[in-house]
């Protein structure tokens, strides 16, 4: 089990057993970025917030995949960013196996690291949130789930 605190770091130190990283101010820029035009191509992100609603699961051609929406305040995205889970390559950190999904709730505060994308306004996300990399994305992510006072916390990646 982890103790949360959103701290500063950057995602290598979660890796190596650190605070989980956040910075939504870096999220919202890059969103900014992407809605005016001034920037493409994804982007590695580190963001927290509350989760304001669980979806099933659901088979892609990459796999099962997990669903959920975190609020971050300021976002143009009104009902929160897109979470993909790919559920059949993450593990929980503490057994190393995969979980049981749904392993998050609504009102649960999560910090989550990976792969930003901006399709348009209408469809973006979070992917890559796994701790797993190919040729054309090299970045591990992970997702903290904590309970609503931050005080007990579990990682799956």
């Amino acid at each position: 089990m982890l103790t949360c605190a959103c701290g500063r770091g950057q995602g290598s130190d979660m890796a190596q057993g650190g605070k989980p990283a956040c910075d939504d101010a870096g999220f919202l820029r890059l969103q900014s970025g992407f809605a005016d035009g001034s920037l493409s191509g994804d982007q590695l992100v580190d963001i927290c917030g509350r989760v304001s609603s669980v979806g099933g699961a659901r088979y892609t051609r990459s796999g099962r995949h997990g669903y959920f929406l975190v609020e971050i305040p300021g976002s143009v995205s009104q009902n929160g960013i897109e979470i993909v889970a790919n559920l059949d390559a993450m593990a929980e950190s503490s057994s190393d196996d995969p979980p049981v999904w749904p392993w998050v709730a609504e009102g649960d505060y999560v910090y989550v690291q990976g792969r930003y994308y901006y399709d348009s306004p209408l469809s973006q996300g979070i992917d890559w949130t796994e701790n797993d990399t190919d040729r054309n994305w090299p970045h591990p992510g992970y997702v903290v789930v904590c309970d609503a006072q931050k005080s007990h916390c579990n990682k799956y990646m």
